[in-house]
């Protein structure tokens, strides 16, 4: 079905010089709008879903940053993408600024505070904080950090007892 997408779409040429299975993240896109039923687009998306997780088994580090790119386009479909969160802890390990910015960016839109898999992130989150040579990467881990976390789970409590110290404080004086 992908295929047959693709080349309605005359993007077969494309899909042939690649060589390989899994397409690109604008012919994705463009064959998943082609789709007139919503049975052909889950169709595309479960295609799509397999040839992510055979890269992802491959363990072919070029084209993570782009699968990662559309594991989060298919999850903003409503799809599930629980089986490319490891990949996303990857990226944001890896050690150049465009797979870190793809990788928190997955952080931010695949994961939330409630994701187990959010411990393995932490020390990855604590070197990019104090990184002092790239300014972009500290602001990266700052975003991430205050899209996947609330004030509870930092320990600063909630807004409510932030607002009453100061207030208790000031009536015993």
């Amino acid at each position: 079905m992908l295929r047959e997408v693709a080349e309605e779409l005359g993007l077969s040429a494309a899909l042939a010089a690649a060589g390989r299975s899994s397409i690109r993240l604008r012919e994705l896109i463009r064959a998943v709008r082609a789709c007139k039923t919503a049975a052909e687009e889950r169709d595309v998306i479960a295609k799509e879903s397999a040839a992510l997780r055979e890269a992802f088994k491959d363990q072919d580090s070029r084209y993570r940053h782009r699968n990662v790119a559309k594991l989060m386009y298919i999850h903003m479909l409503g799809y599930p993408t629980h089986f490319g969160q490891m990949e996303t802890l990857k990226l944001i390990a890896a050690n150049g600024f465009p797979e870190k910015r793809i990788g928190y960016l997955g952080l931010m839109i695949l994961l939330d505070e409630r994701h187990e898999v959010l411990m393995l992130v932490t020390n990855s989150l604590k070197m990019d904080l104090n990184n002092h040579k790239n300014m972009y990467i500290v602001g990266l881990a700052l975003a991430a950090l205050g899209n996947i976390c609330s004030a509870v789970s930092l320990g600063l409590g909630s807004w409510q007892q932030r607002e009453r110290r100061p207030s208790a404080a000031g009536g015993g004086r």
